[in-house]
């Protein structure tokens, strides 16, 4: 599947972001580039779920639909051509000033039960529907990406798969934190952009946290943005301790949550307590960040989604996407949700999304 390193600095080389292809007959396309780094070790040409010695990089060229609502309608994205690079190399094109970029460079970390083809499909489709023009970056962890142990059947192998997961993503904190300080290097703190989803945001928050080396690095130039979202992580521990120590570390932090989450619901009871991306009526605002409440927000979700599914897909939450990016990312005024038209302020600092579209203004 991988081309050779000549044919990747070649498709490098085209540009890293949208172009359209108009030939009779066929429909209108946009073509991207998805960067990604994983831990996860290769095996017969193929990505697992065991931790590699070392880092893998690479880029994915992404094909999907031009001209379309991409906070509605279908994408039908799909990988047109992959290839592995050199860590130089990565760094270097990432890093690299770009007419059709805002500079800003985005590392975003998936969650649980997510296997590699899925977290790249899933970094796409953020990518594509959050309509930022970001060199975008997937870290892929080694999750086994089942939701389910097929080897414990029975009331456990739901638990038995998410306890699997969340040790995966403990064990792989040093490789998470050794990409973030390489990409930090590289590009500076003002252009990196941490985006965690679900169990991610664990692997992620622990990182800072606690490595010293991280917050040393961090503390003198401090991320651009940090966007949690559904955060699979202990509401207590988060506000008594985690966002405390990340609030030093970066410019702006906003914690995406709802109070429809089906698999935080799951999470809350397999962890016996509740989780920060699930909201309730317990929940409280926490100082230094901004939590914007997603229920009613623009969604990509179908009919089907939209009735039985579990809410919980970061891609598809379009309008806190929009949000991120327009109002957190952009280094705009929180007040500037209001002016927009896209949120209502109902509490100290807790922000509930509205289903309508932002009027752009030049808040």
């Amino acid at each position: 599947m991988f081309a050779a390193v000549a044919l990747s600095l070649a498709l490098i080389g085209s540009g890293c972001h949208q172009h359209h292809t108009s030939q009779a007959g066929v429909a209108q396309q946009r073509i991207d580039t998805l960067w990604y780094a994983t831990s996860r070790q290769r095996s017969n040409n193929r990505l697992g779920y065991r931790v590699s010695d070392s880092t893998e990089y690479g880029f994915y060229r992404l094909a999907s639909r031009a001209n379309v609502d991409i906070m509605r309608d279908g994408i039908d994205m799909r990988v047109i051509d992959s290839a592995r690079v050199s860590e130089a190399t990565f760094l270097a094109e990432v890093a690299a000033p770009s007419n059709d970029s805002t500079g800003v460079v985005v590392l975003q970390v998936h969650g649980y039960a997510t296997d590699h083809h899925k977290a790249i499909g899933d970094a796409g489709e953020a990518f594509l529907r959050s309509g930022s023009s970001a060199r975008w970056v997937a870290f892929s962890w080694p999750s086994r990406g089942r939701g389910m142990n097929l080897m414990q059947p029975g009331r456990f192998s739901f638990a038995s798969a998410y306890r699997a997961d969340s040790i995966a993503a403990f064990g792989n904190q040093a490789a998470f934190a050794q990409l973030l300080l390489k990409l930090h290097r590289a590009v500076g703190g003002s252009r990196l952009v941490l985006v965690a989803h679900s169990l991610g945001a664990q692997l992620a928050t622990e990182s800072l946290a606690s490595d010293a080396l991280v917050r040393t690095q961090l503390l003198q130039s401090p991320l651009r943005a940090i966007g949690l979202f559904e955060p699979d992580l202990s509401a207590r521990r988060f506000a008594q301790h985690t966002a405390p120590k990340l609030r030093p570390v970066t410019r702006r932090f906003a914690l995406y949550a709802s109070t429809n989450d089906g698999m935080l619901r799951f999470s809350g009871m397999v962890n016996h307590g509740d989780r920060a991306g699930l909201l309730g009526e317990s929940s409280q605002a926490i100082d230094g960040i901004e939590i914007v409440d997603v229920t009613n927000g623009q969604s990509s979700e179908d009919w089907f989604r939209n009735r039985l599914g579990t809410h919980h897909a970061m891609k598809r939450e379009t309008g806190a996407l929009s949000d991120f990016f327009d109002i957190v990312v952009a280094g705009k005024r929180p007040a500037c949700r209001i002016t927009n038209g896209t949120a209502e302020l109902r509490a100290d600092n807790l922000w509930h999304l509205l289903p309508a579209r932002s009027r752009h203004s030049s808040c």
